[in-house]
């Protein structure tokens, strides 16, 4: 059933029959803003507010999965000056497939496959379980108390993470990623990052609930769609990847901006071609890579590889029992501050190089007894001459590998 509605009044009304499991698809070309939000019937309620909305037309079309909203400008019309907004309830189990040309998109209480974008808005999500794949073009993104596995994305703006849960991905090309509470989860198996990962190929994976509430993923039923909409190039780890399969380390890069990161307990990969790298603890390999600030790491409990080209490099490293590991911490212009315990096991090696032109030569400044070593004779590499200064030194048996580099900066190693 088709309906149709040139819009003529400031607020349009709608309700349709509808149940669990089933899906929604709005696909606006005109600038509205969209909200759904969960609700306990087996209904559907659709309210637009809009602003001398005389230029346009709506369309509501029911099927037999749910119901799709377009909206387009009238022939002949200008482009609509006025604000336009439209509410959506929906029942609490539903699929959403959203599409705006500068509007925000809001989301609240719902479980379900989540995917769309927006030109110009806002995306903002609180209490979501399921799979999303969101994208906006100069918005901020904010997603809060939620379960979720998939990607956020947005060029030119902010993401920030507050008390969510799962596997989900966050890119921000020019702004910052802000994380607070964010627990990534242990317990998707193969079989899910393998669907995930065929969604780069032909099919997209659609998941769909088989029950009204439960634990995300655990009660889905995969049905493969065709439909290619709103598709984005993911990363996920490979069988041969060197982390474990049962963690699922934070990927977070930038095209500029810093990246703060108070938790990382299975670990994280960042880069950002310009900014500053924080992490408050990590509980798994860190790798770090910025062209142009600090990288900060307040408790590393295992290994990290960290590199900076124009900052410095501060780590703790913390010893949690576990196997060997190695860490390397590379400066390119900067100073590197390492802290360690007088109860670990390691063996360090310090490579400085300081060119001729550099004020100052740079030195090695530890708490622990290193062999030093200085080349005597000036050694021309990639057009710059340079002189080498070296550390080696070892602390209990050497189980854990350390090697520092840096050029033009100074080393620092303190004992805790």
């Amino acid at each position: 059933m088709i309906q149709v509605v040139c819009a003529q009044a400031e607020t349009i009304t709608r309700e349709f029959p509808a149940r669990n499991g089933q899906k929604l698809v709005i696909d606006l070309s005109i600038g509205a803003d969209i909200k759904v939000v969960g609700w306990d019937e087996n209904r559907i309620q659709v309210k637009v507010n809009s602003e001398d909305a005389d230029d346009y037309d709506m369309r509501f079309i029911r099927n037999s999965w749910g119901l799709k909203i377009e909206a387009a400008y009238l022939e002949n019309r200008g482009a609509h000056k006025g604000e336009v907004e439209i509410l959506v309830k929906v029942p609490e189990v539903f699929d959403l497939e959203l599409k705006t040309l500068g509007g925000d998109i809001r989301l609240k209480d719902i479980e379900g496959d989540f995917r769309g974008k927006t030109l110009g808005g806002d995306l903002k999500f609180e209490d979501l379980r399921g799979y999303v794949e969101m994208a906006t073009l100069g918005g901020d993104v904010e997603v809060s108390d939620s379960e979720l596995d998939g990607q956020v994305k947005t060029l030119g703006g902010d993401v920030e993470f507050e008390d969510v849960r799962g596997n989900v991905q966050a890119r921000a090309l020019g702004g910052e990623v802000r994380y607070d509470n964010y627990r990534p989860r242990e317990d998707v198996d193969d079989r899910d990052w393998e669907l995930m990962e065929e969604e780069r190929g032909e099919y997209r994976q659609e998941r769909r609930p088989t029950q009204r509430r439960g634990p995300a993923f655990e009660m889905y039923e995969e049905r493969p769609s065709r439909s290619r909409n709103y598709h984005f190039e993911f990363e996920y780890p490979d069988a041969d990847e060197r982390f474990d399969r049962d963690r699922r380390p934070v990927k977070i890069e930038k095209m500029g901006g810093d990246i703060h990161l108070p938790d990382a307990p299975d670990g994280a990969e960042l880069k950002t071609m310009g900014g500053t790298i924080e992490i408050g603890h990590a509980g798994a390999l860190v790798i770090a890579t910025t062209h142009g600030g600090d990288i900060r790491i307040e408790e590393a409990e295992a290994g990290v590889k960290a590199t900076t080209f124009g900052g410095d490099i501060s780590v703790n490293l913390e010893d949690n029992g576990r196997a060997r590991r190695e860490s390397e911490l590379v400066s390119y212009g900067g100073d590197v501050v390492l802290y360690v315990g007088e109860d670990m096991d390691f063996s360090i090696e310090v490579e400085l190089a300081y060119t001729r032109n550099h004020s100052e030569q740079t030195r090695i400044v530890s708490d622990l007894p290193l062999e030093i070593e200085e080349s005597r004779e000036w050694v021309r590499e990639d057009g710059v001459e340079k002189r080498y200064l070296y550390g080696r030194g070892k602390l209990g048996n050497g189980r854990h590998k350390i090697r520092i580099r840096s050029v033009n900066g100074n080393v620092y190693l303190r004992m805790r």
